[in-house]
């Protein structure tokens, strides 16, 4: 099996996105952090760079969808969007 930059991109998104899901297993305030909703739209977009090379819809239609919480969830972070200073807790088990 060979390995193109898409695969690598897709694999280290997918262990960031099980990474932070993982984390807030263990410790459930690391969900109000600003790394969170960060590191889960990275591990989305490098998702969506593989999707790109093999596409699926249904698996872009998640990551698309989970990469405009993710952005959300940082707007509210940075206290830009209404009700600032209440991080919203958004799980991807949700």
């Amino acid at each position: 099996m060979e390995l193109h930059v898409s695969d690598i991109a897709g694999l280290v998104g997918a262990a960031i996105v099980l990474g932070v899901y993982a984390r807030v297993q263990y410790r459930p305030a690391f969900a109000s952090s600003l790394s969170y909703p960060v590191l889960n739209g990275i591990g989305a977009m490098l998702i969506i760079v593989s999707l790109l090379r093999d596409w699926n819809l249904a698996a872009f239609i998640v990551e698309a969808v989970w990469l405009l919480v993710s952005l959300y969830g940082v707007w509210k972070r940075l206290g830009t969007g209404a009700g600032a200073g209440k991080a919203a807790v958004v799980a991807r088990d949700s």
